[in-house]
C-alpha cells in the first residue's frame, strides 16, 4: 500500500511565440547525445490563438528525502502513469485516480541525498549501520516519518562540516537521477503528454528562509549529476550552472516557489554577497528563473492581507511559517513583506529597481510561455 507525493498542479500558456561556493563542474550529457534528429520529429499543430495546458511541475517521489520518511514509496514511473489517468493505491489501501489527465508532469526530487534514503532503509549495504538508519527504516507511521524526518535533519545540522557528508553518496544520486531521465524518455508521448526532465534546488538561508527552485530541461539533453545545495546554497552559482548547461545544448529554466516562506531573501535588493544587484544579476536570473510558482500546499506567494488590505481574497490559503520548520514567517515586517508576496514587489519597489537596474528591469510571471508541446524524444517545448 503506497502514496503519490503531490506538489503544485500548474497551468501553461502555450504560445507561437517562444522566446558553501564553488565553481560549477565539467558539464556532460547524461545521454551522450545533443542532438535532434529532423527526421524523428512529429507534426504538432500549433494554434497562434493558443491552448491551455494543466500540469504539474512539482511532484516528489520515494527518490526524494522528505517524501520518503512521508511514506511516499512510489516511483517515478508511477508519476507519470498517475499523471496520464492510471489508478493508484493510497497507502489506506483505496484507490486514487485523476478525473482527467494532465498534458505534462515533471518530475522534480530533491537534489540533495537523492535516493538515499532508500539506500539507508536497506537492512544490508553500506548505509545500514548509519546513525540514522533505524529511524528512516521506522517511517512507516506518521510519528515514525516524524522520527525519521528529525533524524535526517538533525544529522544535517550537527555533522562535522570539516568533513565529507557521509550521505553525501554522488554514485547512489547518479543512479537515482538516470531513473528519472530514463521514466521520462519513457512516458514522453510527443503530441499527447509530455514527461519534463527535472529536479529541486533545495538551497535556504542562514534562518531557514526558502530558496527552493524546481529546475526543468527542455529536452532529453540533460547532465550526467543536478547541481544542488550540497554544490553550494547560493542560488548565483546555480544560474552559472545552467548558464554553462545552455552552452553546452543543455537549456533550462529554474521556477522559485514558496517565496512567502523566504522572508523577504526570494527577491532580494543585494546579491549573495551583499552588494547591490545590478543589471548583469539581473539578466542571469532572467535568462534562467522567468517565472514563479504562485501557489502550493504549502501557501500562496501573490499578496497578504497586510500588503493588500482590500483584497478580500489577500488571506487565502496562507500558511505561517517558513518551510520544514516552526519558524514563523515575517510578513508584518516591511523588510520581509514586499520581497515575499509577487503582487506586491513590483507595486512597491518598482520605482527603485527600475532606477538601478535600468532597461533589464526585472519582470515575473507567474506563467511560463512555451512554443508548442514536445515534439521529439529529444527536445521539449522551447522554452
Amino acid at each position: 500500500m503506497q502514496r503519490l507525493s503531490t506538489g503544485l498542479i500548474g497551468l501553461l500558456l502555450l504560445s507561437a511565440c517562444g522566446t558553501e561556493t564553488e565553481a560549477p563542474p565539467a558539464i556532460s550529457d547524461a545521454s551522450g547525445d545533443t542532438s535532434v534528429d529532423p527526421v524523428a520529429v512529429a507534426s504538432v499543430e500549433e494554434n497562434p490563438l493558443k491552448n491551455a495546458y494543466f500540469g504539474d511541475t512539482h511532484i516528489h517521489t520515494v527518490l526524494s528525502f522528505d517524501a520518503f520518511l512521508f511514506g511516499t514509496q512510489r516511483t517515478p514511473d508511477d508519476a507519470y502513469e498517475f499523471a496520464k489517468g492510471a489508478g493508484i493505491e493510497h497507502v489506506r489501501g483505496f484507490e486514487m485516480k485523476m478525473k482527467k489527465p494532465l498534458d505534462f508532469l515533471a518530475v522534480s526530487d530533491h537534489a540533495f541525498y537523492l535516493g538515499m534514503m532508500r539506500e539507508v532503509a536497506k537492512t544490508e549495504g553500506p548505509y545500514s549501520e548509519h546513525p540514522v538508519a533505524e529511524a528512516v527504516r521506522g517511517a512507516t507511521s506518521a510519528a515514525g516519518g516524524s522520527r525519521g524526518f528529525g533524524a535526517v535533519l538533525g544529522h544535517m545540522r550537527t555533522r562535522d562540516r570539516s568533513l565529507p557528508d557521509d550521505l553525501a553518496d554522488r554514485a547512489v544520486a547518479r543512479s537515482a537521477w538516470q531513473e528519472i531521465i530514463e521514466a521520462a524518455e519513457r512516458h514522453n508521448d510527443p503530441g499527447n503528454f509530455t514527461a519534463f526532465i527535472g529536479y529541486e534546488y533545495t538551497s535556504s538561508g542562514p534562518e531557514n528562509q526558502n530558496l527552493h527552485r524546481n529546475v526543468i530541461f527542455r529536452g532529453s539533453a540533460v547532465p550526467e549529476q543536478p547541481w544542488s545545495r550540497l554544490d553550494s546554497t547560493n542560488p548565483e552559482t546555480l544560474w552559472s550552472w545552467m548558464d554553462k548547461n545552455r552552452d553546452a545544448g543543455m537549456d533550462a529554466l529554474a521556477i522559485p516557489h514558496n517565496m512567502n516562506g523566504s522572508d523577504g531573501w526570494m527577491f532580494p535588493e543585494n546579491n549573495w554577497a551583499g552588494d547591490p544587484i545590478d543589471r548583469a544579476w539581473a539578466e542571469q536570473r532572467m535568462r534562467n528563473e522567468p517565472i514563479v510558482e504562485n501557489s502550493q500546499v504549502k501557501g500562496t506567494s501573490d499578496t497578504h492581507p497586510m500588503l493588500s488590505p482590500n483584497d478580500e481574497w489577500a488571506d487565502f490559503e496562507i500558511m505561517p511559517l517558513r518551510i520544514a520548520s516552526q519558524l514563523q514567517s515575517r510578513p508584518q515586517e516591511a523588510t520581509c513583506a514586499m520581497p515575499c508576496y509577487v503582487g506586491s514587489l513590483w507595486r512597491k519597489r518598482a520605482v527603485s529597481i527600475r532606477t538601478r537596474l535600468g532597461s533589464s528591469r526585472r519582470q515575473i510571471h507567474t506563467t511560463p510561455r512555451v512554443r508548442s508541446r514536445r515534439t521529439t524524444t529529444g527536445a521539449r517545448p522551447a522554452i
